[in-house]
Order: C-alpha cells, then sequence, then structure tokens
C-alpha cells in the first residue's frame, strides 16, 4: 500500500488553504480517512484538504490496495474513487462489504448522472460525491457520514425523583 505523507510541504488551491476554526477540529482528531485514488494530484488536494480539517489521511491508490488496508487497519471513512486500474471502486467497495458493514463508503466519481449515484450506492457505497469537488461539499459529506456512524450521545433526562432530589421539579 502507497502511503502518502500529508506532511510534505505543497502548494494548494485556496481551497485547500482555508483556515479552520480550533474548536471544530478539536472535534474531528484521530479520525482516520482512507482516501481510495489513482491521480497523485487528486491524492494530494484531498489530503490537504482533510489535513487542514484535522483529520488524518491515508492514500491507497487502487482498489485492491484500499481492500488490504481495511483488512489490515481500521479507518472511519473511506473515500472511494470509483474509477481506477488494478480493482475499481465498484469491486473495491463490495469485496469491503464483504467483512465491514460499518466503515462509511463515499464514492468519488467525474460521472454527476442520477443512475451513476444509484450505481455507487448499489455497489455499498453510503454516500456520493462528483468530481471535481469543493472544500465545503466534501466536508458536508464526511461530517454526515461520520455523524451516522457515531451520532452524538444524548444528553439523559433527569428521573423525576433526581430532578426532585435536585429540586429542579415542582
Amino acid at each position: 500500500m502507497q502511503d502518502y505523507n500529508t506532511d510534505t510541504p505543497l502548494i494548494y488551491p485556496r481551497a485547500a488553504q482555508q483556515a479552520v476554526p480550533q474548536q471544530e477540529l478539536s472535534a474531528k482528531k484521530k479520525k482516520h480517512i482512507l482516501v481510495v485514488e489513482d491521480n497523485p494530484n487528486t491524492q494530494k488536494l484531498a489530503c490537504a484538504i482533510l489535513k487542514r480539517h484535522g483529520y488524518m489521511s491515508t492514500v491507497a491508490a487502487d482498489g485492491e490496495k484500499a481492500v488490504k488496508a481495511l483488512l489490515e487497519e481500521d479507518y472511519d471513512l473511506v473515500l472511494m474513487d470509483m474509477q481506477m486500474p488494478v480493482l475499481d471502486g465498484y469491486q473495491a467497495t463490495k469485496k469491503i462489504r464483504a467483512f465491514n458493514t460499518d466503515v462509511p463508503i463515499v464514492a468519488v466519481t467525474a460521472h454527476a448522472l442520477s443512475n451513476d449515484r444509484h450505481k455507487c450506492l448499489k455497489a455499498g457505497c453510503d454516500d456520493y460525491i462528483a468530481k471535481p469537488f469543493d472544500q465545503e461539499s466534501l466536508m458536508a459529506i464526511i461530517k454526515n457520514n461520520l455523524d451516522k456512524k457515531n451520532p452524538p450521545a444524548e444528553k439523559p433526562t433527569p428521573s423525576l425523583l433526581g430532578a426532585a432530589f435536585l429540586g429542579l421539579a415542582d
């Protein structure tokens, strides 16, 4: 598996350089995203955006490497390019779903037709984003899928007896 070092200084488009509030970063710490993408420029852009928003990322350059990566390590989310050599995103997603139904997989594709979205979801993807994507759309989809995986805990409702004890009940 090819690992991409996200600490390498590179020049990125303005979208990857926008500042992110510190409180937003702390809520995302330790989230690890597998970027499955064969295009080096898209790999770098996605990793730069993810790093800017406080996520860790690892790159797999094709679907076969993605399957291997998910067998070896747990990831919080997968960004899956659907058109790749060796093993495409559709086949890779089906293989991943055979052993891991929990990790959210977001299809990333240049095809933006509604039947393409349906094909990605049918293959086992949880969501879909078309290339070229912008930072805001990518972050919204990632946040939405991570929130589905780990919904915020509900605040416990004090019991009537507890409320009475605390002087909160009438």
